[in-house]
């Protein structure tokens, strides 16, 4: 598809041709994520550190919030780095780490072992960067097999400045500190001498400098020894410390020590000239050292000293017992400045090492695997990828191959030192880590010759292809990088355990563990396959839908991303418009906006697991928008690698998957569109694939290219899905389907346009946007705010009709005045490409429209009847109180939460300017902590918050009244009745069928649609207000005076519908009847503060006779768990009041369908995972509200009115009648 500078320019020119634009979305769930294990050691600031010792640094920190339940900490303003790999140029460099993951292991991980003798453990998603002769790919771990070459760090950088030699000082003097039995002792006249002249403990000493040690304090002490604390014993002999110049040579006698020593530090060897020079380095710390010679038997050099023993255990590690099987690499080696590093290995090799002229390597052996294994990880810090044999009690490091030992430090020995060179200059390519995986036949000239090639069959070298003449080395660029080496899977195989761990690195989205470069992906993939996988291939291009920084670090589609881009199709170019929509359940607000901006959508199936609630949310939201779907079966490759089943079964599953699709589309559809608008395999809106993968196919495409079920299950049994990919892509497969099936906005407005907006279609506006008419009135709809650091708030939504220029004068409607369109704009992802100007029918970004929120009308017409307003079929269900920290950031906080609602307005905001405290509402614990995580960093607002509250609603049983409600001056009275509001009316004002909140624009077609639902044909005619989903009646005839009151009646009725007189909480499905009145003749005496209390009784006495009840919400719960863990699962749900509604059964995985109240499901991410041991996914689905069981009721609203500082018990009806 060309470059994106190339796709914009293409994009741009088709910005007018509206039969070539194409508004579409997608919808999905989430996924779950890839991990680490525990014993993983990542390459973090120089060091090795294990994964879990990396998450527990920074386990005592509030966690992030996040999808999964997972452990989240950030870690950002910690400056972790590590190596992170450019996938395009093979390069290396630096890359900070953001966030650290923990989450229970819920499945097997897959244990690689490599050919040079590196191990890793991931979870089967966890994806490598493999090497072949396509380049540099990502791969997930459960399609690795033996042969497969990953792509691995050579080298891994140093620092090379004083600082290093700093920070090993006073790395060394704080462990020497920590040990309470040294004694130090300080020069005379520093600071740190004390006035006795006696030594110093080292907790003194830290004293003196603060609780820090220092690189000066270290070069101030002049010995240490050891002696017991708190014992009258003999102090020990005292040693010096070595000085700067001193280091390098006490390095190689550590090495020395690592492989000649005993456990009382004791080198024993044979040569004569190292064992004197060994002693000569020990006695300018010692003074004492000397050497021991027997008959028949090697010399051995004792320190000395307790002290020098003791100072190699503190310090370095070094074991007292068993110290051939105990030993392991000092981890200061790892940081240590790089000469002192060569200066250990040099010693090490110079006791244990030998030159082995018939493998043509350098070699080491150890009964310690462990110190090894660490040592190979060192060579990294000089470019040398050692391999590691792992035999039991004989395990052998060898250095092998030119470049390698050319970067070997060399032996001190004089003999080995010849050996080794003589060595260098034969040696030639390491087979096991120099070799390319590519075949050098498709890279060389015709008529370019090698037997030995030809008669081996040897893969390349880097150095091999470069010195070939006339060779095309552009397509193995990145593999020729010296940064690179590739080495073969030796071994796949299975192991289990508790916790995994995962490390976001945003931007190249990998870093080096075990000595291998891994893959994060911050655990997204919130849309099946990875939600920015998917648009990312339809794109052609990495454009990372997912890019706000907190759903990076989250690893979930929080917000719709919109992403514009060109494809070709049989000649002739389109334009795309993608939003990718949110997965999770807290999110669905932002899925229900996103759908008033398309025309089309693409629904995303697990072809495994089937449809999801969220997915199934999604499909009826689209098509309540008239929004046609297109249906995508993803993972397919799980079908077979997984479940084993046949292409029969396939083919029997996808039939299962449309059924299901279809039965939907008939259910939320009238029946002339139901049947035109359903997904077809044989029709090709039907397409099935892998995301991950990169290939897709439909019937049409098959039928095409002649490719059968049978060859897609051969390549997904055999591994060769890049093959598939190559034959069928994605891109190509997908975008075609979406071109053939899904409308234009010519096709898609026609029948979109009466039912989103209820204006006069013979007016200006209402036939420019029937017909797309770019020269008609401006017809924008918003359907999101982006707040931008920079640009402010933009307003981002679908242009229905006219033309929106820069600098154009725009009506909010609504709003008293114009504003004016700063900027106009396509949207690439977190780019927005200024324009200037933008026709109807496609996605655009405006720039100064500060009064529109998601949701505005804006037009060039101030008369303009606005859009029907975009109703989500959830209502906030939880709350929670907030309160600045600091009573100054109160304005900033206003502000903060200001900007969050209006770009979410699934966020209910209500602010209590005298106590400052703010009650936030959304859709779920999620979507809460994400918001209160967001003024935290992004607005950098301390905050404190109130465990979440669940949202309440208050109804009545029955019917009540007429109650009599009397005005303070008892002159006027009203006789209300509240009964229940029928079902099937609640129901269409939620589906914004009845409006709710405004003005009764049209009474005639209100009360037929009214009588339709079954309300009674008067009653239908006498509504006066409708306020969320309850309904005013005025049942009355004939009551002087009544006109002029009615407003502050409509007033009272809100008020208490906004307040019911149970709990203090708004009240729902209520059917209010005004059936009489009795007013004061003198307007005076009827005023706001007369009516409005007696109204208000009224209807709260007409509640109380009704019964009152506490309505709270409903979560649906579904869960698939292994057969073995049902029990457990169900005990979980039953314990939380939960309802168990289905059961079936799946193979050996058991899915379960509950419902169970919200205020029951606080915790249950981390109860359910520990109650099945990880192995449960679940998945929650808001459903509306039900009454409190009548023996929890009393006890929940006395604890709802105490938290409201009112009377624990509720007034009774004779408190309204007085």
């Amino acid at each position: 598809m060309g470059s994106k500078e190339e796709n914009i320019k293409k994009a741009q020119a088709l910005l007018h041709l509206k039969d070539r634009i194409r508004n579409i979305g997608t919808a999905a769930h989430i996924d779950h994520g890839k991990c680490n294990g525990p014993e993983t050691r990542l390459w973090v600031n120089g060091q090795w550190i294990r994964a879990e010792d990396l998450w527990l640094r920074f386990a005592n920190r509030s966690p992030v919030p996040n999808a999964y339940g997972a452990d989240v900490r950030d870690v950002r303003a910690d400056s972790l780095w590590t190596q992170s790999l450019d996938l395009q140029s093979g390069k290396a460099s630096f890359a900070q780490i953001t966030h650290a993951w923990r989450l229970r292991a819920t499945e097997p991980l897959v244990a690689i072992e490599t050919r040079d003798g590196r191990r890793i453990r991931t979870t089967p998603e966890h994806r490598y960067v493999v090497a072949n002769e396509d380049g540099l790919v990502f791969q997930e771990a459960r399609t690795l097999s033996k042969g497969d070459y990953l792509a691995v760090p050579r080298r891994l950088p140093s620092r090379d400045d004083d600082r290093d030699w700093t920070d090993l000082e006073e790395a060394i003097l704080q462990r020497l500190v920590s040990d309470p039995k040294f004694l130090f002792y300080i020069s005379q006249g520093s600071e740190d001498s004390h006035e006795g002249g006696g030594p110093l403990r080292g907790k003194a000493l830290l004293n003196k400098g603060n609780g820090h040690v220092s690189s000066e304090m270290y070069h101030e002490i002049e010995a240490i020894s050891i002696r017991e604390p708190g014992i009258r014993r003999r102090e020990s002999r005292r040693i010096r410390l070595p000085k700067r110049d001193e280091l390098e040579g006490f390095f190689w006698l550590l090495g020395l020590l690592y492989g000649d020593g005993d456990g009382l530090a004791r080198i024993h060897m044979a040569d004569d000239e190292m064992i004197g020079r060994a002693r000569d380095v020990v006695n300018r710390l010692t003074s004492c050292a000397n050497i021991s010679r027997y008959p028949e038997r090697v010399a051995h050099l004792n320190p000395g000293s307790t002290a020098f023993h003791r100072l190699l255990q503190s310090v370095f590690g070094y074991p007292n017992r068993r110290k051939a099987w105990s030993i392991r690499l000092p981890d200061l080696l790892y940081t240590a400045p790089l000469p002192l590093a060569a200066a250990f290995v040099q010693g090490y090799f110079d006791a244990d090492g030998t030159v082995e002229k018939a493998r043509s390597a350098v070699s080491a052996t150890s009964v310690s695997e462990e110190y090894l294994d660490g040592l190979q990880l060192l060579l990294l810090r000089f470019g040398i990828r050692a391999i590691l044999l792992r035999r039991k009690a004989k395990n052998t490091l060898y250095v092998s191959g030119k470049k390698n030992l050319e970067r070997m430090p060399l032996f001190s020995d004089p003999e080995k030192v010849v050996r080794q060179h003589r060595l260098e200059g034969k040696a030639s390519t390491s087979y096991v880590v120099d070799l390319l995986p590519v075949d050098w036949r498709k890279l060389a000239p015709n008529d370019w010759k090698s037997r030995f090639y030809m008669a081996a069959g040897q893969r390349p070298s880097a150095h091999s292809l470069l010195t070939m003449a006339d060779v095309d080395l552009s397509t193995v660029d990145a593999l020729l990088s010296d940064d690179l080496a590739f080495v073969e899977v030796k071994e796949v195989r299975h192991s289990t355990t508790e916790w995994v761990y995962d490390f976001s690195v945003p931007g190249p989205q990998n870093f080096v563990a075990e000595g291998l470069f891994v893959h994060n992906t911050t655990l997204s993939d919130s849309l099946i396959a990875g939600a920015g996988m998917i648009s990312e291939e339809l794109a052609g291009q990495q454009l990372f839908m997912d890019y706000d920084e907190q759903e990076q670090a989250r690893g979930i589609t929080i917000n719709a991303a919109i992403a514009s881009m060109v494809h070709d199709f049989e000649g002739g170019q389109y334009l795309i418009n993608l939003i990718d929509t949110p997965g999770h359940v807290d999110f669905g607000g932002d899925v229900t906006r996103a759908m008033r901006a398309i025309d089309g959508v693409i629904i995303l199936v697990d072809s495994v697991e089937g449809i999801m609630p969220q997915t199934e949310t999604v499909i009826r939201q689209a098509l309540k928008e008239r929004v046609r779907p297109a249906l995508f079966i993803n993972k397919v490759d799980r079908l077979v690698n997984e479940l084993k089943i046949s292409p029969d079964q396939m083919q029997q599953r996808f039939t299962k998957i449309i059924t299901e699709v279809n039965n939907r589309i008939r259910k939320w559809l009238p029946e002339d569109m139901g049947e035109k608008w359903m997904v077809h395999v044989e029709g090709g809106s039907v397409a099935f694939g892998s995301a991950y993968h990169k290939w897709a196919l439909s019937v049409p495409f098959m039928k095409k290219s002649g490719i059968t079920f049978k060859d897609v299950y051969k390549h997904c049994q055999e591994g060769t899905m890049k093959e598939l990919a190559k034959k069928a892509p994605l891109h190509s497969v997908v975008l075609n389907m979406v071109i053939r099936h899904l409308p234009n906005p010519l096709e898609a407005q026609k029948i979109r346009i009466p039912i989103i907006w209820k204006g006069d279609m013979e007016s200006p506006v209402g036939k420019a946007m029937l017909s797309v008419d770019e020269n008609g009135p401006v017809g924008f709809m918003v359907t999101k705010i982006i707040v931008d650091p920079q640009a402010g708030e933009v307003a981002a939504g679908r242009l229905f009709s006219g033309k929106i220029r820069r600098g154009q004068e725009l009506w909010v409607i609504g709003m008293p005045k114009p504003q004016r369109a700063q900027t106009v704009a396509m949207i690439v992802g977190p780019d927005r490409i200024p324009v200037d100007e933008i026709d109807a029918g496609n996605v655009v970004a405006v720039v100064g429209l500060k009064d529109a929120i998601a949701g505005s009308t804006v037009s060039d017409d101030k008369e303009m009847q606005t859009f029907e307003k975009i109703v989500h079929y959830s209502d906030p269900v939880v709350t929670i109180a907030v309160e600045a920290k600091s009573t100054s950031d109160l304005p900033r906080l206003v502000e903060a939460l200001r900007l969050i609602a209006k770009a979410d307005p699934s966020i209910v905001v209500e602010i209590n300017q005298e106590t400052g405290e703010h009650l936030i509402s959304g859709m779920g614990e999620l979507h809460l902590e994400i918001t209160i995580y967001r003024v935290q960093n992004d607005y950098k607002i301390p905050v404190t918050t109130s465990p979440p509250i669940v949202v309440y609603r208050e109804g009545v049983r029955g019917k009540g009244g007429p109650f009599e409600g009397k005005s303070p001056n008892k002159h006027n009275r009203f006789y209300m009745e509240v009964e229940p509001l029928a079902g099937k009316i609640v129901d269409a004002i939620r589906a914004g069928e009845i409006a709710s909140g405004q003005r009764i624009k049209d009474s005639k077609a209100l009360a037929k649609k009214l009588e339709e639902l079954g309300m009674d044909r008067n009653e239908s005619k006498s509504v006066v207000w409708i306020h969320d989903t309850n309904m005013l009646i005025d049942a009355t005839k004939g009551i002087q005076y009544l006109h002029e009151t009615m407003e502050l009646i409509k007033e009272a009725y809100i008020e208490a519908m906004g307040k019911g007189p149970l709990a203090g909480e708004k009240a729902m499905g209520l059917k209010v009847r005004l059936v009489d009145a009795k007013l004061h003749e003198d307007s005076v005496h009827r005023g706001p503060a007369q009516v409005i209390p007696a109204a208000r009784s009224s209807i709260y006495g007409a509640m109380v006779q009704g019964g009152r009840i506490l309505l709270e919400p409903i979560q649906k719960v579904f869960i698939n768990v292994p057969q073995d863990f049902m029990g457990a699962a169900l005990g979980e749900i039953q314990s939380r009041r939960g309802v168990i509604e289905d059961i079936n059964q799946e193979g050996e995985i058991t899915v379960i369908h509950a419902k169970a109240p919200v205020a029951e499901m606080f915790g249950f991410a981390s109860a359910i995972r520990s109650a099945t041991q990880g192995r449960a996914l679940w998945s929650t689905e808001n459903s509306g509200f039900e009454a409190v069981p009548p023996n929890l009721q009393s006890e929940v609203v006395r604890a709802i009115r105490t938290r409201k500082g009112l009377p624990p018990e509720p007034y009774d009806e004779a408190y309204y009648a007085a």
